[in-house]
């Protein structure tokens, strides 16, 4: 709340100018989502690509609507957990992260898939009925987005495998499964409409900041225009008072200064 006083009361240069910052932070907003949604509309036009062995894979590790489709070899004994601390002091999320391996090299890791306890039972129930058990693990074809944890959810989950005697290697490939939901996942995330209400707000809100320091811009000019005229009427009061020989005392022109203020107030009001 006093951070907030001290702003409304902070000069008019810094409202507009945080509006202005806004409005521009809107703008790149917009065009970055807009340019995201245009690459997974052109993704969802797609075909899914063919399957190829992980340790094949040779495309990007992360980026925009990335996806591949992989053939690997999951053991679901190689599994790892993070707990994510909440801001809200609830407890922390579980996250679990499953290792994929190479068909042809089942002891080598070469990527994960991150997840949480919802969607590690949905995708262990979709292996069950996709994959093929063989020595060492579950053999499948698994298609969805290269999409790696950032900060330090990666960094703890790799820290994890290497815990587990089993590392990843600094090109692993991080893999969010569509698990049959390719066509709905891409809709989704093509979908233009779901920012609208975001934009709308911090647009508002830029609008504001900027009518607010024009007003008090404008408020703030009036108000130096009325006490220099209160200032020029005190002065020529003076003045005329030394003209007839006489001495202002300040109390004398301080009573005038406030009579002066009441009418250039009424003469405007």
């Amino acid at each position: 709340m006093r951070l907030l006083l001290l702003f409304l009361r902070g000069p008019a240069s810094l409202k507009i100018g945080l509006g202005v910052v806004l409005a521009l932070f809107t703008l790149y907003l917009q065009h970055f989502n807009g340019a995201r949604e245009a690459q997974f509309a052109a993704l969802a036009q797609r075909s899914s690509p063919a399957p190829v062995a992980i340790g094949a894979y040779d495309g990007p590790r992360g980026g925009t609507a990335i996806e591949a489709n992989l053939r690997v070899l999951i053991n679901p004994a190689i599994e790892v957990q993070y707990a994510l601390p909440r801001d809200d002091g609830r407890a922390p999320t579980i996250l679990h992260a499953i290792g994929l391996a190479d068909p042809e090299h089942p002891g080598k890791l070469l990527g994960a898939i991150e997840m949480t306890g919802r969607e590690r039972a949905r995708l262990l129930d979709w292996i069950g009925q996709n994959g093929k058990q063989v020595e060492g693990g579950v053999l499948v074809s698994i298609d969805g987005l290269i999409e790696p944890p950032i900060g330090l959810t990666r960094i703890n989950l790799e820290r994890a495998f290497l815990n587990r005697m089993r590392p990843l290697p600094n090109s692993a490939i991080w893999l969010d499964p569509y698990l049959g939901e390719r066509a709905a996942i891409l809709a989704r995330e093509a979908d233009g409409t779901r920012g609208t209400q975001v934009y709308a707000l911090f647009w508002a809100a830029a609008a504001g900041l900027v009518f607010l320091g024009m007003s008090q811009r404008k408020s703030d000019t009036r108000r130096r225009s009325f006490e220099a005229a209160v200032a020029q009427a005190v002065e020529a009061r003076a003045f005329a008072m030394k003209l007839a020989g006489m001495t202002a005392t300040q109390t004398e022109l301080k009573r005038f200064a406030q009579e002066e203020r009441f009418r250039l107030s009424q003469k405007t009001g």
